[in-house]
């Protein structure tokens, strides 16, 4: 026997289990809870036992009594999962829910597209591409598809004396923390503030999957990544360099004993959280840490593209107009 229900209550483990991505992992649903966003938990279940979970974050629309719904990096659902949600929603108030996979685009579009209500979103808040590295050949041979240059900052940071350390703890995050958005700041980047990363690590690392990673020159911290484990995969979200010694190819030395970690500690792959397509432009603001991150033999995989569970569809209509001239009116300046 097969049903749906909504979980109140269930170990962190056992959901893990079912979580394909650190986004869809119950520590990161309780970090979000932190930050005063509501987190809806699912599970399907045969005969009763655990099959598949996913988890949902619901955000009220600014002076409305009205709701979206966001499933980031979960599995495709099925027609019989995105129905048992449209119903819950319909009672929720909930507009629409987005969907966003941590699978292939060739298999996970296509049943996307056989669910009913749903369709391929118009605007996707994570990248449709990402770039992976394989951690299963030998390092000699991850070191070789690295690009030249890469391979020579790799051996001239080692050669000079660079170290890396980890250092998951509150010393090694306030580091992480200050070169953070010391590069936010330089690159006049607008992201999450220090108190929402605060919660993330204070979550995440509470059963190892958040870790931190310092390189240093000379006692000096050159750079500074959180770094998340989960499953036979570890992941890059954020990561934070110094002003000083810009000379001194730090992150690359970094990311390089980054992923050397996560081989010996048995990670298949190396995922480095979204880029721009394969043939991108050297005008766009991404081109930069795009081309950082293929230079380490990356390999661009095309996920699952946004969809949008449509729930109310007048609503999701005049949702989407104000977001596109919200977002029109914002790129040229009207006000």
């Amino acid at each position: 026997m097969r049903n749906i229900k909504i979980l109140t209550d269930i170990d962190s483990t056992a959901f893990n289990s079912h979580a394909p991505h650190p986004m869809q992992a119950y520590e990161w649903g309780e970090a979000r809870k932190k930050t005063g966003i509501r987190v809806v938990r699912f599970g399907v279940f045969v005969n009763g036992i655990l099959e598949d979970a996913f988890q949902m974050t619901v955000h009220k629309l600014p002076k409305l009594s009205r709701y979206i719904g966001y499933i980031p990096r979960s599995k495709v659902p099925t027609k019989e999962v995105a129905i048992f949600l449209r119903t819950w929603a319909q009672k929720e108030r909930v507009i629409f829910i987005k969907w966003e996979p941590y699978e292939l685009a060739d298999s996970g579009s296509t049943s996307m597209q056989e669910i009913p209500h749903m369709r391929k979103s118009p605007h996707s808040l994570f990248p449709e591409w990402n770039l992976e590295v394989d951690l299963t050949p030998s390092e000699e041979h991850m070191l070789t598809s690295c690009d030249k240059g890469m391979r020579y900052s790799i051996r001239s940071a080692e050669r000079i004396g660079v170290t890396v350390t980890e250092m998951s703890n509150d010393e090694g995050y306030k580091i992480f923390s200050d070169l953070y958005f010391g590069t936010v700041s330089r690159q006049k980047y607008h992201g999450h503030t220090l108190g929402y990363h605060k919660i993330i690590w204070e979550q995440m690392s509470k059963n190892g999957i958040a870790r931190i990673f310092v390189a240093f020159y000379k006692g000096e911290p050159l750079a500074a990544f959180e770094i998340f484990f989960f499953h036979d995969r570890a992941y890059y979200p954020y990561g934070g360099t110094s002003s000083a010694h810009r000379n001194i190819p730090g992150a690359a030395y970094l990311m390089w004993q980054a992923m050397l970690t996560a081989k010996r500690e048995g990670k298949l792959v190396f995922d480095l959280w979204g880029s721009l397509p394969p043939g991108y432009t050297r005008k766009h603001s991404w081109q930069g840490f795009t081309f950082f991150k293929k230079r380490f033999g990356s390999t661009f995989v095309h996920m699952t593209p946004s969809h949008d569970l449509v729930v109310s569809p007048g609503m999701y209509w005049l949702y989407t107009c104000a977001y596109f001239l919200r977002k029109l009116i914002w790129k040229t300046g009207v006000v």
